[in-house]
């Protein structure tokens, strides 16, 4: 994905899904051309930092309204991506000797489509809306009536 700031990224996000409809994140790639890089290790953390934030928004961070009211008012009812559940996240720079290229946007933005990506390949299913609605990803309805071992711990183990 192409960045208005000079910026290029492409983002692979490895996902899992139970038969439940439960995602499991497992890890994130990213390949990151930002020109030359003034503090490597800055580079690394805001495209980390806006991945986790993107993939945040994609699972969880729904607005609704109610009564011409926002009803969400922290983190209690404006769900985001928890440690235990955040993927590792790699990222590889691209060297060069272009000018610098901004940073603030590319890992969030690219971090959705990347995660319906990887949703499409695990299922088959192709999300059209965000926040991802977990429903929509349940194989049958005989899913819903067994639990898996594996669902009390799904997102709680890094790859």
């Amino acid at each position: 994905m192409g960045s208005p700031f000079g910026s290029h990224i492409c983002v692979i996000v490895e996902a899992q899904v139970s038969p439940q409809g439960a995602i499991r994140l497992r890890r994130v790639v990213a390949a990151l051309d930002c020109g030359i890089a003034v503090n490597t290790s800055s580079v690394e953390a805001q495209v980390q930092g806006g991945v986790i934030f993107g993939l945040s928004a994609a699972l969880y961070s729904g607005i609704t309204l109610k009564n011409g009211a926002i009803e969400q008012s922290n983190f209690h009812d404006y769900r985001i991506l928890r440690i235990n559940e955040a993927p590792l996240v790699e990222v590889y720079r691209v060297q060069n000797n272009e000018s610098p290229g901004g940073l603030g946007e590319v890992g969030t933005a690219i971090a959705a489509p990347a995660l319906a990506n990887a949703i499409f390949a695990a299922t088959g299913v192709r999300l059209r809306q965000l926040p991802i609605d977990p429903k929509l990803l349940v194989q049958d309805s005989a899913a819903l009536k067994s639990i898996v071992a594996e669902r009390s711990t799904l997102g709680t183990e890094r790859a």
